[in-house]
């Protein structure tokens, strides 16, 4: 079976290979903040993280979505639990307890900047 992705055909194979061996594991070692909680908002081309920058519900959302789909496809433990650490930050500390629904965005200590 191939992929076409931006008119470029690959292997399923060498697809796969590619997420399990390098995309997935990289953001389950680089993305969690393990001092602040959460994950890290920004990490440069060079892998130095930016604290500064502010954590987003829209990439939280994005790693919840993704882990969870690939321990559902996977049966994978790591994935799981790296799942269920964004869904914690979620139903957490993004949570707005006054008016319901999510924060857009927080600082690093959990704090809302955006409370759109």
């Amino acid at each position: 079976m191939t992929i076409n992705l931006a008119n470029r055909q690959i292997n399923f194979q060498q697809f796969e290979a590619e997420l399990r061996g390098n995309i997935l594991p990289f953001w389950m070692q680089r993305g969690p903040d393990r001092e602040n909680g959460g994950f890290y908002g920004a990490i440069g081309n060079d892998l130095h993280i930016n604290n500064e920058i502010e954590r987003s519900a829209v990439l939280c959302s994005r790693i919840l979505w993704t882990f969870s789909t690939a321990a559902s496809l996977y049966g994978d433990e790591a994935y799981l639990a790296t799942a269920r650490r964004a869904f914690d930050e979620l139903s957490g500390r993004f949570w707005d307890d006054k008016h319901g629904g999510i924060y857009w965005s927080l600082d690093r200590h959990g704090l809302p900047i955006n409370d759109r």
